[in-house]
């Protein structure tokens, strides 16, 4: 019963999010092409197979700010987020949505559906999507080319760290779990850079949310120069590793942040709001 809750309610869903029926048949069609190969007992090795046989991306219209063209991979995880993001909400929180328009950093944007999910929910002054990997940078770009050309979204190719410079970089086939390699030399490097530094790079005296989802990146955030924490007003930060998911809140609420996990299937993902 409960599947078929789940299955219904995901079907109202797409018919709601998508502004056209093609843009809604292709929805459907390619979260059953995506299921399918989940499932598969060699996941990688069929994703493989399935992208050099079929479509990379996949372009729908969706309701999403207005109507707007999102491209999603179907075989690479973003339909995955795209259900975690606009179906199941993960990132819904208790901030106030004040008349003025806020100032939002993303730190691990991936495809753009977290900031896209953020401009739809917010009278937005300006976004920082904050994305390392070149795969996905690719469709960042192409999903928030209205707001880059308008000035509302400004992207930054680097990962977030304790330092400014490089770092090895790991790509998976699940776009989503791409993340700093601190054990071991790649082939991969990206630019780092702290939050201080994009802070003092683009004069923003106020952060009114910091997202960050950053695959375990997050505690290298932490252990910097956390000055920042004193011109951010709400975190919602999704948390890797056991020891970080008490640490972490406890360092916010030492720097005077009231923490609550949000009431979603991610018992990870944790809301800080200045008490």
């Amino acid at each position: 019963m409960n599947r078929i809750r789940q299955i219904s309610g995901k079907l109202l869903f797409c018919i709601k999010i998508c502004a056209d029926v093609s843009s809604f048949v292709k929805l459907v069609i390619s979260s059953k092409k995506y299921d399918r190969y989940q499932r598969s007992s060699n996941f990688s090795s069929a994703v493989e197979d399935a992208v050099s046989k079929s479509e990379t991306t996949v372009l729908y219209r969706l309701k999403i700010d207005g109507i707007r063209n999102v491209e999603m991979r179907t075989y690479e995880g973003d339909l995955q987020m795209f259900y975690e993001v606009f179906f199941e909400r993960a990132y819904a929180t208790d901030v106030a949505k004040n008349k003025q328009p806020l100032t939002i950093i993303d730190a691990g944007s991936n495809i753009g559906l977290s900031a896209l999910f953020f401009l739809d929910e917010f009278e937005t002054d300006k976004i920082f999507c904050i994305e390392p990997d070149g795969y996905n940078l690719k469709l960042l770009h192409k999903n928030l080319r209205n707001e880059v050309v308008s000035g509302k979204a400004k992207i930054i190719e680097a990962a977030l760290s304790n330092t400014d410079g490089n770092a090895s970089w790991h790509h998976s086939s699940r776009s989503y779990n791409s993340r700093l390699d601190t054990s071991e030399a790649s082939e991969l490097t990206v630019k780092t850079l702290t939050l201080n530094s994009i802070i003092n790079e683009e004069q923003i005296g106020s952060i009114d949310i910091l997202k960050i989802d950053i695959e375990g990146a997050e505690k290298l955030v932490f252990e910097g120069d956390a000055s920042w924490m004193t011109i951010t007003k709400n975190i919602i930060i999704e948390i890797h590793g056991q020891a970080e998911t008490e640490s972490i809140p406890a360092l916010l609420r030492t720097n005077g942040f009231h923490v609550t996990k949000l009431e979603n299937m991610y018992s990870s993902v944790f809301f800080a709001t200045k008490s």
